[in-house]
């Protein structure tokens, strides 16, 4: 473990080098007190890949900025020492940092390979040392984050440089440090004697992603989004990655695809939003699973093709599930229903709200045969007329051998003889007219 040593008190007029240009709205957070011409501490004891920690609070909703590390040798003029990062981590659980979060919600807080100037407060505004991809954090009021350095190099135990604290105490839960070999442990129990000047800058007055349409995206602050008459879509956000009012495909309970919904819709519908501009033609929603009553009187949750390939297994139906309301040690779909209430349970073919016969669903709720339900059933010589001897046609669920009129064959017949009465009647009235 580390070897905790701390170089002699000084007393300093602070310096700050700044990357990037402040915001009238930004905030410095910082757990030390040192001020110009206050006395502070350099801590040598750290070696290489060992690291500093400040656990802050956000006094805000808005965005972290900048980072700040206070960096002093004893006697000053050291040349610029590249060292390992800088990384704002989430609270975690004191004293173990939580994950790192995101810069603009895209990449990992991390500046790495920040180069660290004797004497002064280093500022960095930037991941990278071109300065393209600014720091920019979102964060909640009262949330709690970690900046913590890391070393690259091992500071000399005489004149440093190092990271420094003040001289008023160490606050317990706010300083942390990660020693090789142990891990992450509370600063104070080392030993430290101060509050490491490792400081955050948020900007409290933040611009966001502001809707006003499907394609239109403006950053404004969230008042002036609310003046304009516009969305204001939340800390953190930004037009150059936020979709306006997305839509998707949405996969119903039914296992069927709903195109074209909003997150919202989808939910509200009951459906599983499958995520911005996809496709119903491109996802393969899973089918429906209900309850599926198994020999033994047990229920599993599956959809209907596994259920049906399990032996003697019979599937509820879709909305079903295996709660036991009752406690009877049978799943709710799973207990025998009342035939004919209008709601078909397991072991029902049907349910059509009586439990008359001759209807189709007969008193046992099975299906009744009929004619022409493609199966030969008792009194029926055929469904087709591949059913019957040859030269005989199916009609009526009959065998029609040739030579005997079907009844289409007598329905002609029968109006031949019509035509033929309706034609001899006129005739007779015509007779009667001329005599």
């Amino acid at each position: 473990m580390m070897q905790r040593k701390a170089l002699m008190s000084v007393t300093w007029i602070l310096v700050w080098t700044v990357a990037g240009i402040s915001n009238a709205q930004e905030t410095t957070v910082q757990n030390d007190s040192l001020a110009g011409g206050d006395q502070g501490t350099i801590q040598a004891g750290f070696i290489a890949g060992e690291s500093a920690a400040a656990w802050l609070t956000s006094p805000c909703n808005g965005n972290i900025v900048a980072v700040q590390v206070f960096w002093r040798s004893l006697i000053g003029g050291s040349p610029p020492s590249l060292e390992d990062s800088i990384t704002i981590f989430d609270g975690g659980v004191f004293a173990t940092p939580g994950s790192v979060l995101l810069n603009s919600g895209v990449q990992p807080a991390e500046i790495l390979g920040p180069v660290m100037t004797d004497g002064v407060i280093n500022e960095f505004r930037f991941l990278d040392e071109n300065m393209v991809i600014p720091l920019s954090v979102p964060v909640l009021a009262n949330d709690v984050f970690v900046v913590s350095f890391k070393f690259l190099n091992t500071p000399s135990p005489v004149l440093g440089p190092s990271v420094v604290t003040d001289s008023d105490g160490c606050q317990t839960g706010k300083n942390g440090v990660f020693a090789v070999p142990g891990g992450w442990f509370g600063a104070c129990l080392l030993g430290v004697t101060g509050d490491f000047v490792i400081r955050a800058v948020v900007d409290c007055n933040p611009t966001q992603a502001c809707c006003f349409d499907a394609d239109t995206c403006v950053n404004l602050t969230a008042a002036d989004c609310g003046t304009a008459s516009g969305f204001p879509q939340g800390p953190g956000t930004d037009c150059n990655t936020f979709n306006c009012f997305p839509i998707g495909a949405c996969c119903m309970p039914d296992g069927n695809c709903m195109p074209d919904l909003s997150p919202s819709d989808c939910g509200t519908a009951g459906g599983t939003y499958q995520g911005d501009d996809t496709d119903c033609l491109l996802i393969s929603c899973p089918a429906p699973s209900g309850a599926c009553c198994l020999s033994n009187g047990n229920c599993l949750f599956l959809n209907e093709t596994d259920c049906t390939a399990i032996p003697n297994a019979s599937w509820a139906g879709l909305s079903t599930d295996c709660t036991d309301a009752d406690n009877n040690m049978t799943a709710d779909a799973c207990e025998p229903g009342v035939c004919g209430d209008g709601t078909q349970d397991v072991g029902e073919e049907c349910d059509d709200g009586n439990i008359d016969p001759g209807d189709g669903c007969d008193e046992n709720c099975q299906i009744e045969p009929f004619c022409g339900d493609g199966t030969v059933d008792p009194g029926e010589d055929c469904e087709q007329d591949s059913d019957c001897p040859i030269d005989n046609v199916c009609l009526s669920c009959a065998c029609i051998p040739p030579g005997i009129p079907t009844m289409s064959q007598w329905g002609v017949f029968v109006m031949i003889l019509l035509v033929l009465a309706a034609g001899t009647i006129v005739f007779r009235r015509k007779d009667t007219a001329t005599s």
